[in-house]
């Protein structure tokens, strides 16, 4: 069963891949920056699956995904916010916490192993662009509707996402001392969900015709 989840999650990201493509000159602005998001994270799977299977150490790619996802998670909130303010707020917190990552990179953590105090607060930063942009959607209207508003489902999707590895994050070695299966098929479900989540986005992100 590993083995599958575990291919069915490297392959699952064509998926929004091909999907963004075909649909990407009707995109709203806020999707196509996240198609933008779904091709990096594409060629960093691929250039990780080649170091791997060469056998040369592949964590700094990691390292350069989290810069990569908190740069790409950023502009897509500052593209969807409305509020001159709440924009500011991004701005100031990216490089904030851009700043922190870079400086923890060089003074504390190691290239070469896994970025956890990175991910840690790169997820505090996250949660605070996905309340604020539901508190700002609860401003404008009562009702949330995640099948007819594409950027809410969206923010629906990566709560649920990273909500699931920062407890693989919190448990994993539990996971991985009690059953090392379980750590491998609950992140490549996670995975699997979320690109799902960027197909259905794709599909509801467009410009009327």
């Amino acid at each position: 069963m590993i083995q599958t989840i575990t291919l069915l999650s490297a392959i699952s990201i064509l998926a929004p891949a091909l999907v963004g493509a075909i649909f990407y000159a009707r995109l709203l602005n806020f999707a196509r920056i996240l198609y933008g998001f779904v091709l990096f994270t594409l060629v960093i799977e691929i250039a990780a699956r080649i170091l791997f299977e060469c056998s040369i150490n592949n964590m700094f790619i990691f390292h350069l995904f989290s810069f990569g996802e908190l740069t790409f998670i950023a502009l897509i909130y500052r593209n969807l916010s409305t509020g001159e303010r709440w924009k500011q707020i991004i701005l100031y917190g990216f490089v904030v916490f851009q700043s922190f990552a870079l400086l923890n990179l060089l003074f504390f953590d190691n290239v070469t192993h896994f970025n956890a105090v990175q991910r840690y607060f790169e997820m505090i930063f996250f949660f605070v662009l996905f309340g604020g942009y539901v508190l700002e959607k609860r401003r404008i209207t009562d009702q949330l509707h995640l099948r007819h508003d594409p950027a809410l489902l969206l923010t629906a999707g990566f709560m649920v996402y990273f909500l699931g590895t920062f407890y693989l994050f919190l448990f994993g070695k539990e996971l991985l001392s009690g059953a090392q299966n379980n750590y491998w098929i609950i992140h490549g479900v996670f995975n699997i969900f979320l690109n799902l989540v960027f197909v259905l986005v794709f599909v509801r992100g467009r410009i009327p015709r």
